[in-house]
């Protein structure tokens, strides 16, 4: 394995990173793939471990000394499918995680009817090291995806993953350690504590919110976040990103999404910011989803399943269709057309430690 401790050797898991994400979701890139994860799982999963060389990213060097500390509590909830996610995962997948991380309003326990699944595992350096081991943990990873679809029927995303090396040159831009910092952990039943080398590369803050700005732009202008709940789901929760993302660039550090807003609304008038209110009240009054009928496929990980609950999630509840129409789009719009004159222009991409 190569060696190094600069901050450029030990970000070199970068490079391979989407990838790696990708594999531990089964969201493969190619149709053949994708459908051949539907009929033989095991051999699509090897398919697309063999076109990617995870071994490369996995540099044994020394941790540095001044990293910063973060005590992770053993998750603590009485929802019934956490529950069920940390007996899985301590019951499958213990000895190859560095850690379990459970973030948002589950990681808080401050479980709402519009809550979803936001976890990150940390995979070991050894588990990248084996094909085998790495071909197991990812398939393993994948089925527990069914457990993240009972709790919401609506998920719109599975797994954060990060190898165990990002411990060395943690990516501020992908989850920042204000995150980890209002989280807990599944995979064991005492406090945990990781040794965390923040990184935050400046210029990639203000992509991410650019980047966001437009997925929103193109929810709300074609329309299709009316189609149904799964659809106005997704588009909801790009909204409510846009105050997080809007002042991770403004400050450039990384910050709880909870405590954005605050941070976020004196830079406007309380009429710009109204629509963010809305939606945000819009989250706390969230209808209780069920799976889309037939179950099993609304439930299944995977490119069918993802379909079936684009395809065929329920209705838009009428009261929701009331609050949040073509005037509060129109409204979302402008407001990010605010927040876009207020960032400061976006200069060279430095990576900088904390």
């Amino acid at each position: 394995m190569a060696q190094g401790n600069s901050i450029e050797t030990i970000g070199d898991w970068r490079n391979s990173h989407d990838a790696l994400v990708r594999l531990v979701n089964g969201e493969f890139r190619s149709l053949p793939l994708r459908t051949l994860n539907e009929i033989w799982p095991q051999r699509a999963f090897s398919a697309a471990l063999k076109s990617s060389n995870f071994q490369d990213i996995c540099q044994r060097i020394e941790r540095d000394t001044n990293a910063l500390q973060v005590q992770l509590p053993p998750c603590k909830t009485s929802n019934v499918h956490v529950s069920h996610m940390v007996e899985f995962i301590r019951q499958h997948l213990k000895e190859d995680l560095v850690s379990a991380i459970l973030h948002g309003s589950l990681g808080t326990d401050e479980v709402v009817s519009y809550s979803d699944f936001d976890a990150l595992v940390i995979l070991k350096d050894e588990v990248l090291d084996d094909n085998q081991r790495l071909l197991r943990v990812a398939q393993k990873l994948f089925q527990a995806r069914r457990i993240m679809y009972q709790l919401d029927p609506l998920q719109h995303h599975g797994w954060f993953v990060l190898p165990e090396q990002a411990l060395n040159a943690w990516p501020e831009d992908y989850l920042p350690l204000a995150v980890l910092k209002n989280a807990s952990q599944m995979n064991m039943p005492e406090t945990q504590t990781l040794q965390i080398k923040p990184v935050l590369r400046p210029g990639r803050s203000a992509e991410q919110f650019h980047n966001l700005a437009i997925a929103v732009r193109q929810n709300l202008t074609t329309g299709i976040y009316s189609t149904n709940l799964y659809q106005f789901k997704s588009m909801l929760s790009k909204v409510l990103l846009l105050p997080a993302m809007y002042v991770q660039a403004r400050d450039n550090r990384g910050i709880f999404k909870r405590e954005s807003f605050d941070l976020a609304k004196g830079d406007f008038s309380p009429a710009d910011w109204a629509v963010m209110e809305l939606a945000s009240n819009i989250r706390l009054d969230w209808p209780l989803v069920k799976p889309a009928f037939p179950e099993f496929l609304s439930l299944r990980p995977g490119w069918i399943g993802n379909l079936w609950r684009r395809k065929k999630s329920c209705a838009i509840p009428d009261n929701l269709t009331g609050l949040f129409g073509d005037s509060q789009g129109k409204a979302v719009l402008f407001l990010i057309d605010k927040m876009q004159s207020a960032l400061p222009k976006s200069g060279a991409d430095s990576t900088k430690t904390l």
